[in-house]
């Protein structure tokens, strides 16, 4: 009895060994790699309703009915893609032609600062007002330095972006083309599958339904947290009186499901721009928003993963903070999903018996 529950327990060890090894190899060597393949099959079972739908209802063949549903797919995203990009241009411009006024008053705060900093080292002991004048010269260098600084780093960012076109341009292509070969050959596929071995069968089955389970789970809690992000924002910038309101806190909610990017990417330079132009509590308010949103999602993202996956929320905080650490910002994303998948696995081998109980 005791030799039993010792091998259980080396079997959940050698188990979880396999899951983070799994997740580390797949995060960096084999994601990558199959990437634009894993985005097609996405996209394949997303179209999958409106193909079935097209063969049965107007019996239009699948491989037709395949190539217009990825048509749409695309162009849709694309329409989507543009419309962003030209709302962007649109700010833009806006920008722009505000520009004129925005130095102005940049230059009316420039001047009270240095009013300020002048009044700040004459009240300064005499012994520490030289190098006190010689750290806010160099400070003011640096300041100065800073336009050429952000136009260098902007010329590179461009130079390197439009470097990476051919090979972007190869990533979707690819996507295209395998979500129309996967939507397509859906039958053959399924037909493939069928000379397996009965077992086999059953546990690719059991498998496809755990990860479809992990995997709706997870974007359910995405989904929660995203609209718990609209929520906070759209409820802050109401109380400071900004408009549109809606607009800007579904601006938010998108930057902020983005773990690349965040809610700060919006947040912290609106504020930054608030204060250069003395709207000092528009920029307070905009930083809280900010960080109350921060801690809501620290807070509440283990806990929802948790409780869509059915994962324990301290595995659910595990495997976000070792996908940080091992894989960066792309590990917070995949290591709780594939926590979430291990886990549905987990509990359903252990339903059919086919790993041994956890006691």
């Amino acid at each position: 009895m005791e030799q039993e529950r010792y091998l259980r327990r080396v079997l959940r060890l050698l188990w979880v060994g396999l899951v983070l090894g799994g997740l580390w190899i797949g995060t960096t060597w084999a994601l990558p790699l199959m990437l634009p393949f894993l985005l097609g099959a996405g996209g394949a079972c997303l179209i999958e309703p409106l193909v079935r739908l097209f063969r049965q209802s107007f019996g239009i063949p699948r491989r037709w009915g395949a190539m217009l549903c990825t048509a749409g797919l695309v162009l849709l995203t694309a329409g989507s893609g543009a419309l962003l990009l030209w709302r962007l241009c649109y700010e833009a411009i806006q920008l722009a032609r505000q520009l004129p006024e925005l130095l102005l008053q940049l230059d009316g705060i420039a001047q009270g600062i240095n009013g300020w900093i002048e009044g700040l080292l004459t009240a300064l002991p005499p012994q520490i007002q030289h190098d006190a004048q010689q750290i806010a010269q160099a400070i003011a260098r640096q300041l100065l330095a800073l336009p050429g600084w952000l136009g260098g780093a902007a010329a590179a960012g461009a130079v390197q972006w439009l470097s990476g076109l051919p090979e972007a341009g190869l990533f979707l292509f690819t996507v295209v083309l395998s979500l129309y070969f996967l939507s397509a050959g859906r039958e053959g596929l399924a037909a493939a599958a069928a000379t397996l071995p009965p077992g086999w069968q059953q546990r690719l089955a059991h498998w496809r339904q755990a990860i479809g389970r992990a995997v709706g789970s997870w974007l359910r809690a995405q989904g929660i947290l995203a609209l718990a992000c609209f929520g906070w924002s759209a409820a802050g910038l109401l109380l400071l009186g900004v408009e549109p309101a809606l607009l800007l806190a579904g601006l938010v909610a998108l930057a902020d499901a983005l773990p690349v990017l965040g809610s700060g990417v919006v947040l912290i330079p609106w504020g930054g721009v608030a204060l250069l132009l003395g709207q000092v509590p528009l920029c307070i308010g905009l930083l809280l928003l900010w960080g109350t949103i921060t801690l809501n999602r620290s807070i509440l993202e283990p806990r929802l993963v948790g409780r869509q996956v059915g994962l324990p929320p301290l595995f659910g905080l595990l495997s976000m903070y070792l996908g940080f650490r091992l894989s960066g910002l792309s590990g917070l994303i995949l290591y709780p999903l594939g926590a979430a998948v291990a886990w549905q696995l987990w509990m359903g081998e252990q339903a059919t018996g086919q790993l041994p109980d956890a006691q």
